[in-house]
């Protein structure tokens, strides 16, 4: 599993190496732990604090996609929950 994560994190990199100047950016993103309706009910993962709503990775996704400042990103490691919270994005 941690072999598959970190190919996917450099995936943005090789993803811009390839297409240079052609205005395609590429971010590497991390949910956060996402409490899914489905894994509310295990009770294993019936903690408190760090659930994030799916809300919140969603905003982000659709701010880089949209923002004209999404550029300065491209090629970076994205932490949803944090992102959101430093850029004000999705009520975060």
């Amino acid at each position: 599993y941690g072999m598959v994560k970190a190919a996917q994190h450099r995936m943005a990199g090789s993803i811009k190496a390839e297409y240079p100047g052609s205005g395609i950016l590429c971010f590497s993103l991390s949910p956060g732990f996402v409490k899914t309706p489905v894994i509310r009910e295990l009770p294993v993962f019936n903690t408190t604090g760090g659930d994030v709503p799916p809300s919140v990775p969603g905003s982000v996704i659709a701010w880089l996609a949209t923002s004209e400042e999404a550029e300065q990103f491209n090629c970076q490691f994205v932490v949803a929950p944090d992102f959101a919270k430093e850029h004000h994005i999705g009520g975060a």
